[in-house]
């Protein structure tokens, strides 16, 4: 029986699509095509090819030789604008004739190794909205920002031109305040928090069927049914550390160790942590990231006390839990409820 994941090194990602956008791009900014494309045992004419796939690596590699080569930090983002609504026809069809920001959603969320192979697009309802949290499928390594900048900038620009209208998103990341955060507010606005447990994007409830001026009902459904076709012929398969952070979800009270986990899938501890390394991760780091979205969303989304979500967690005491969530964050319990709350309008 074969693997129920992919890896870096599998051929996953087709050529004539995101990465054939992007090439276009460079070359639209004066980037020579061999340039871009050196060490990735890729060419030209590759990208023209129906059927040509990249690997994660491949398609990593070209993401940073392409910003590394490039003058300025608004590339990822003039990236974005071109990605949605993409050239693949069932998927693009399906947003083009989509009736409300539902519809679109639902697109994404049934679409998603098609239209984010590297990121997890995955939705959820809280009481400040709808959310849209990417998951790393893959270890981006190096090129995790450019794909989070990327990804967002496609999601929200594809919803304004059909909504006809810029829609009101808020955006939460991982990764420190860049200095040019400028081109955050020009390409996604000003609703920015940095140094957050997770990569998401929110709207609240009220946009969701809002009915939008390109809706064609009968266009929609037959291209849904398209898609639905082919992704029954392609088996979706969850990118190696997508598969771990969902199992430790699962075990999120008592997470497992790595002999544990190393054992759930067959294979010896040294071969998981070798895996981990090629996928720019370690197995704590992992847990940790899990462990510190869950008890984020448990204070800010469900409003658990420090000893709530201690014991929901299962920590043997406060100083663990507080210690703990320090380490994660950089900051207290305290500290952090201070921090949203001073975000949300009103608060």
């Amino acid at each position: 029986m074969g693997r129920s994941w992919f890896e870096r090194d599998d051929p996953l990602i087709d050529a004539t699509h995101a990465p054939a956008i992007l090439l276009d791009l460079a070359r639209d900014q004066g980037l020579a095509a061999q340039r871009l494309l050196g060490g990735t045992r890729l060419e030209p004419d590759a990208f023209e090819s129906a059927g040509t796939r990249l690997s994660a690596a491949q398609w990593l590699q070209l993401v940073e030789q392409a910003d590394q080569a490039l003058p300025g930090h608004d590339l990822a983002f003039l990236f974005g604008h071109r990605l949605f609504p993409g050239n693949q026809s069932e998927v693009a069809t399906a947003w083009v004739n989509a009736g409300s920001l539902r519809q679109a959603l639902a697109v994404l969320q049934q679409a998603e190794i098609l239209a984010s192979p590297m990121l997890a697009p995955r939705l959820r309802t809280t009481d400040a909205g709808v959310e849209v949290q990417w998951e790393d499928r893959i270890g981006c390594g190096h090129a995790r920002r450019f794909m989070l900048e990327a990804w967002c900038t496609a999601l929200t620009s594809l919803v304004n031109w059909l909504s006809d209208r810029r829609l009101d998103w808020s955006y939460r990341f991982r990764h420190r305040r860049p200095a040019y955060v400028e081109q955050y507010e020009v390409h996604l606005g000003s609703r920015l928090e940095f140094d957050a447990g997770c990569d998401a994007m929110t709207i609240g409830q009220d946009m969701l069927d809002q009915a939008w001026p390109r809706h064609n009902e009968s266009g929609h459904r037959q291209a849904m049914q398209m898609l639905a076709a082919r992704l029954r012929a392609q088996p979706h398969r969850d990118g190696f550390l997508e598969m771990l952070a969902a199992e430790l979800k699962r075990q999120i009270r008592r997470p497992p160790t790595l002999e544990q986990m190393a054992a759930h899938l067959h294979m010896s501890p040294a071969t998981l942590k070798r895996k981990l390394r090629l996928h720019q991760s370690s197995y704590q780091r992992l847990v940790d990231a899990v462990r510190r979205d869950a008890c984020e969303r448990l204070i800010r989304d469900r409003g658990f006390s420090n000893e709530q979500a201690a014991t929901y967690l299962n920590f043997t005491d406060l100083t663990n839990f507080r210690r703990s969530f320090k380490r994660w964050t950089g900051m207290t319990p305290s500290e952090f409820r201070r921090g949203f709350t001073a975000d949300t309008p009103g608060g």
